[in-house]
């Protein structure tokens, strides 16, 4: 077992195209990412193989992408040295309309089905099924069973989520004896992740009566995943920083998050500034949802967590890396994605462009699937929409006609929706940065109502887990498109 471990997760919750959806791999496109993680100097992989959505009995595509899995745990171990944990919902089994979709296509929130831990049959049913899925993947070193989001069940108190962790160490030892135990830490064994008065203390007053609860237990071998400081904070009033890995969730990517290489070297190094390594001894772990497009905080994070700091990360080198003969092209690309400058966004788009015949991939360049062409029509069409979106923050704030830069935006958003398949609900930076601007815009047009209630409809979504957020961002990108003068917008691209 390493002494710090330096992870990676793989998050497989939203179905869309391959292969920015993790659930689209193959075998070769894992091959030749772990390849690449594991040369930035990971050593640690975790995956959520989506068995909580999953029925009984298994369809073929369920079939198909577990055994894909144990491959994938199978080269992991034998090639790169890997540990692999796999995640699990607490309570979490596949719904009766389970089986209706294939695994690649299932949304989450209309095949989910929450078992009650208050129910000795739910209970031995939730393990029945368990048992079913991850034999084929026994060969994993660790399950992370994950507190809430997804998970809970209505006034189910914490000693209920603890029985379900020993439930699985159970099943843990029964599958493989050895096999780590991880607590994943986020909102404390909830009913619903919603905003309630005293929110803050209510998490801290759950999570800390499951600590004090598993430590009586004492699965061993078992360890914390925290994903916060507030985490390490209350790990640390229960003397258990020995057993804590940091997993600061979202440094790397906002979940979920509508397709976009981040660039935000400050943003990670906040993520670990002022933290004493001490206070998480097993090292760090990072998520993605969209690796394939998440490539310089990749990077950046495996640098910050050991230590190195942002000064010694080199993006341009990093770039040379992944495609030797246009290292600069595709740093300055990275750069103009972080810049407010659209003209920047469209020099940088136009270099691209001009240089991107014959690209081949470098030493790195299995953090892209061995494929420059795609990687960088990915970078040219961000920095096409983010021109676009500053456009359009010009023509509000300059009082010009906001219409024709609205159609090269909404060209662009249809054009990310053709390429990536991502349909569904987001946070983070697409959220802050779009949705001001496209108030504003509503507000200015005279066909502007639909495009306000589809803004409106995402603060409700933003508070409910619903199957309803499947589709929104689609829907929103309509809403845009029904507004006056923008029915004409271009929309094969």
């Amino acid at each position: 077992m390493p002494r710090r471990w330096l992870g990676m997760y793989v998050h497989m919750h939203w179905g869309y195209h391959h292969p920015y959806a993790a659930r689209t791999w193959t075998l070769e496109d894992w091959r030749a990412y772990l390849g690449g993680i594991s040369a930035l100097g990971y050593n640690l992989l975790q995956i959520w193989p989506m068995v909580d959505t999953m029925p009984l009995p298994l369809t073929p595509s369920d079939e198909a992408h577990l055994d894909k899995l144990r491959q994938v745990i199978e080269l992991a171990h034998r090639e790169h040295n890997l540990t692999v944990w796999l995640v699990l919902s607490a309570n979490a089994v596949g719904n009766a309309q389970a089986a209706s979709y294939p695994f690649e296509e299932r949304p989450y929130f209309t095949t989910e089905r929450r078992l009650n831990p208050g129910d000795r049959r739910e209970r031995a049913e939730l393990m029945v099924a368990r048992r079913a899925f991850l034999e084929p993947l026994a060969e994993a070193d660790g399950l992370s069973i994950i507190d809430s989001d997804p998970g809970g069940y209505e006034g189910s108190p914490p000693a209920e989520f603890v029985q379900l962790l020993l439930d699985h160490r159970r099943l843990a030892d029964r599958l493989r004896p050895g096999m780590r135990l991880n607590y994943w830490m986020w909102w404390g064994w909830r009913p619903k992740v919603v905003e309630v008065p005293n929110a803050a203390e209510l998490r801290d007053r759950v999570l800390g009566e499951t600590l004090a609860a598993l430590t009586r237990a004492n699965p061993e071998p078992w360890g914390l995943l925290a994903c916060n400081r507030d985490h390490l904070r209350i790990v640390a009033e229960h003397g258990l920083q020995a057993r804590t890995l940091y997993y600061p969730y979202g440094a790397i990517e906002d979940e979920p998050s509508v397709p976009r290489t981040n660039n935000d070297p400050a943003r990670l190094a906040a993520t670990f500034e002022g933290l004493d390594p001490a206070s998480y001894p097993l090292g760090a772990m990072g998520n993605a949802q969209n690796h394939v497009l998440q490539l310089p905080h990749t990077y950046l994070f495996a640098q910050l967590a050991r230590g190195r700091g942002a000064e010694a990360a080199n993006l341009l080198k990093f770039a040379k890396e992944l495609i030797p003969a246009l290292g600069d092209e595709v740093a300055e690309g990275w750069a103009a994605l972080a810049d407010g400058d659209g003209a920047r966004a469209a020099a940088a788009r136009e270099r691209l462009l001009a240089a991107a015949a014959g690209a081949r991939a470098g030493r790195l360049g299995g953090l892209m699937f061995h494929d420059p062409a795609r990687f960088l029509g990915d970078l040219a069409g961000q920095l096409a929409q983010w021109e676009a979106t500053l456009a359009l923050r010009e023509a509000l704030a300059q009082g010009c006609d906001p219409v024709p830069a609205a159609q090269r935006l909404l060209a662009a958003l249809e054009e990310g929706l053709a390429r990536t398949g991502f349909r569904d609900f987001y946070v983070g930076a697409f959220a802050a940065t779009m949705h001001p601007l496209l108030a504003a815009l509503a507000g200015q047009l005279s066909g502007g109502a639909a495009l306000q209630r589809a803004l409106d409809e995402y603060a409700h979504l933003r508070q409910n887990h619903v199957p309803e957020r499947h589709g929104y961002l689609a829907r929103l990108v309509a809403a845009l498109a029904e507004c006056a003068g923008l029915r004409e917008s271009p929309r094969d691209l």
